[in-house]
């Protein structure tokens, strides 16, 4: 079988490793992909992904190598995507190639109940929408993302379950990006009242029907077990009156398979980053809140809260006694911040 020019992977463990393309594909160029991935990047690692019209399997394959749990790719004709495989570096136990049809593919992992945080497909020019549009929102776990790549000529499809959130061009690359559930709710937590109060305003005049407030504390959520997706807390762990007990609350209430994110303060790991930034979190920044009519008081309990404060690793550490799996975290700004991620 004839061979065309050859595609690399971009980044990751097999970053720049070469893969060949089957006779009559057209491979998603080396740009596309790139401003996919910086799209998807935060989705990737650790992501369950299916790849349909796999060909080179350039894409499943990029996911793998940037830290994705697992990646199923579907095409017919399978045996250049094992040839790809084989050529990598192991281990390969992430990857799971069906010589199947998409049709074929879906209906099967339907069966089996399996489901993906992300679903790409990169179908023929020209071939009906009617496999994707009745079964790939049912492949979609809840946050999920499908993301279809069609010609510019061509119409955004309907998709049974799904709602198109964007759409993205890279020259003859399109990028549709369908979401699962647009109905989803979201409720802000909060101890003070008139947080809540300006949250609701806020959202009454963006026209947000979907958030609720709920006045608690975090080390006693009012919620089942198991009731939310996806669990967000932005400056606001550090003030957790028992840090264990909040952390095992947000583990409670997340189903098996979500996600929680926190961002937070952080200690740079540094020490020359961290003598400045000792210098102006402790000492400059109250004089300036107090100079220019702040409450200087707050910033000074700003750094002490920081102090007291476990540093990156050990909030990970914190959250995997708490319950969490597969927790990651990345410093921001040399460390000053970091966001961490963690799965029911």
């Amino acid at each position: 079988m004839n061979r065309q020019p050859l595609v690399r992977i971009i980044a990751g463990r097999w970053k720049g490793r070469r893969l060949s393309v089957p006779e009559g594909a057209r491979p998603t160029s080396g740009r596309a992909r790139e401003a996919l991935f910086s799209i998807l990047q935060k989705r990737v690692p650790g992501a369950r992904v299916l790849d349909l019209y796999a060909g080179s399997g350039s894409v499943g394959l990029e996911a793998v190598s940037r830290g994705a749990s697992r990646a199923v790719l579907v095409e017919r004709e399978g045996g250049i995507l094992r040839e790809n495989l084989a050529r990598l570096p192991p281990p390969h136990e992430e990857v799971e190639i069906q010589g199947v049809s998409a049709e074929n593919a879906l209906q099967a992992l339907a069966r089996g109940g399996e489901r993906f945080d992300i679903v790409f497909a990169d179908p023929p020019y020209g071939e009906p929408a009617g496999v994707l549009r009745a079964r790939a929102g049912g492949l979609l776990a809840d946050g999920g993302l499908f993301v279809l790549q069609t010609d510019r000529s061509g119409e955004a499809p309907a998709l049974e379950k799904l709602t198109l959130v964007e759409r993205r061009d890279y020259g003859r690359n399109v990028f549709l990006f369908y979401a699962s559930d647009p109905s989803a709710r979201v409720i802000g937590v909060d101890v003070s009242p008139l947080m809540l109060e300006a949250a609701r305003r806020r959202a009454e005049e963006r026209g947000e029907r979907r958030f609720a407030a709920a006045r608690a504390t975090a080390d006693g959520l009012p919620f089942g077990d198991g009731s939310f997706e996806r669990i967000v807390a932005a400056f606001a762990v550090r003030n957790f009156g028992d840090l264990a007990v909040g952390l095992r609350e947000m583990r409670r209430v997340l189903r098996p398979g979500g996600r929680a994110v926190i961002l937070e303060l952080s200690t740079p790991p540094n020490p020359v980053v961290g003598v400045a930034y000792r210098l102006y979190f402790h000492r400059l920044s109250p004089l300036i809140a107090a100079t220019l009519g702040g409450d200087a008081a707050a910033y000074r309990y700003l750094p002490r809260s920081v102090a007291a404060f476990p540093n990156a690793e050990g909030l990970a550490v914190r959250m995997r006694d708490a319950g969490f799996a597969r927790v990651r975290y990345e410093r921001l700004n040399l460390g000053i911040a970091a966001i961490h991620v963690g799965e029911a």
